[in-house]
C-alpha cells in the first residue's frame, strides 16, 4: 500500500512539474523598488535575448558568494536584460539598501514587498534563477550553479542557458537544483 501512495505521489508531482514547467510572467509583475537607490522601477523592458530574474539576499552566504559571478554573467550577457529580486521579509530595509550597496552590483535590485513575486514564480531559495524569453516565457529556472560558492562549481547552469538561448536555442536543462538559503517570507 506504502508503495502504490509514493508512486501516485510521483505520478502527481511530475504532472505538476509539467503543468507548471513554462509558465507565463507578465513584465508588469516585474516591478518595484530598487533597494539602494529607492527609486521606483517599473518600465523594465526585456533585453534582445530575454530577461533574467535572480532572488537574492542582503543575508545569505549562498547569495553572496554569487554575487561576483552574477556580476560577471551580466556584463557577458549584455543582451539580456538582468535584475535582482529581494524578497527575503526578515531583512530590513537599512540592512538590505547597506549590502546592495556595498556589492555594487552591475543591475537592479528590486523589493519583492510581501514575496509576491516568488511566491507566484515559486521561488524558494537564494540565489535562484529565472531566464524568461522576449514573450516571457520561463526558459530555465534554478540555481546558478552547482555549488553554494560559485567558485568551486562545476557546472554553471545559469550561464550554460544563457549561451543557449543567445544562440538561439533551448537551455540544456529547463530545471536545475536550487542550493542557498530559503526565502523568509
Amino acid at each position: 500500500m506504502f508503495q502504490r501512495v509514493l508512486a501516485l505521489v510521483a505520478v502527481l508531482g511530475s504532472a505538476l512539474v509539467g503543468l507548471m514547467a513554462h509558465p507565463m510572467v507578465a513584465q508588469a509583475a516585474i516591478s518595484g523598488r530598487d533597494v539602494v537607490s529607492g527609486s521606483d522601477v517599473s518600465a523594465l523592458r526585456p533585453g534582445t535575448k530575454g530577461t533574467v530574474l535572480v532572488f537574492v539576499s542582503a543575508r545569505c552566504p549562498c547569495s553572496q558568494g554569487h554575487e561576483a559571478r552574477l556580476a560577471e554573467l551580466s556584463r557577458e550577457f549584455a543582451d539580456f536584460t538582468i535584475v535582482g529580486v529581494h524578497a527575503n521579509q526578515d531583512e530590513t530595509a537599512a540592512e538590505t539598501q547597506a549590502h546592495f550597496r556595498a556589492a555594487a552590483l552591475p543591475f537592479p535590485v528590486i523589493e519583492d514587498s510581501g514575496a509576491k513575486l516568488a511566491d507566484r514564480l515559486g521561488a524558494l531559495k537564494t540565489p535562484h534563477a529565472y531566464v524568461l524569453s522576449p514573450g516571457e516565457e520561463i526558459l530555465f529556472q534554478g540555481g546558478v550553479d552547482d555549488s553554494h560558492i560559485a567558485a568551486t562549481s562545476h557546472d554553471q547552469y545559469l550561464r550554460d542557458a544563457l549561451l543557449a538561448v543567445r544562440d538561439g536555442k533551448k537551455p540544456p536543462i529547463a530545471h536545475a537544483r536550487t542550493l542557498g538559503c530559503v526565502i523568509r517570507r
